[in-house]
């Protein structure tokens, strides 16, 4: 019965399932997305910020700054919620000095036309981390 290749190919299934659920554990969720690996990197994490404002999650994007930031950065969000279309196809993250950073994100959707938007984005260091303390348009 243990040569039997049904028996085998069904042990091998359940070895499977048993090992994704133990890999994909919320404890082990919860720690990667703590940990997050661009808390020390304030490159990475300007452009975290920017795939969260992307990706809607604007609360999350809203935690990463200042509330003078978030003000600043209304007119992006208020673009993003009115148009569900849109989306950041090209996030170009330059440094612009020590804490400044020359952010160019292409906007567009598929029945939208393509737009470059630039912003200047300061980042400082807080007690929690970094946080980014001003978001402003630059054209």
């Amino acid at each position: 019965m243990f040569l039997n290749r049904h028996f085998c190919i069904m042990l091998l299934c359940v070895l499977f399932i048993c090992s994704i659920f133990w890999w994909q554990q919320p404890v082990n969720v919860v720690t990667a997305m703590a940990t997050g690996g661009y808390a020390d990197n304030p490159h990475q994490f300007v452009k975290q910020c920017f795939q969260k404002l992307d990706y809607r999650q604007f609360e999350l994007a809203e935690k990463l700054m200042t509330e003078d930031a978030y003000i600043e950065s209304m007119s992006l969000v208020q673009r993003l919620r009115d148009n569900p279309f849109l989306s950041m196809q090209k996030i170009d993250v330059q440094s612009a000095g020590h804490s400044t950073f020359l952010v160019t994100i292409t906007l567009g959707s598929s029945i939208d036309p393509q737009e470059e938007v630039s912003y200047q984005v300061e980042v400082n260091q807080a007690d929690v981390g970094l946080i980014i303390t001003s978001v402003k348009a630059s054209r």
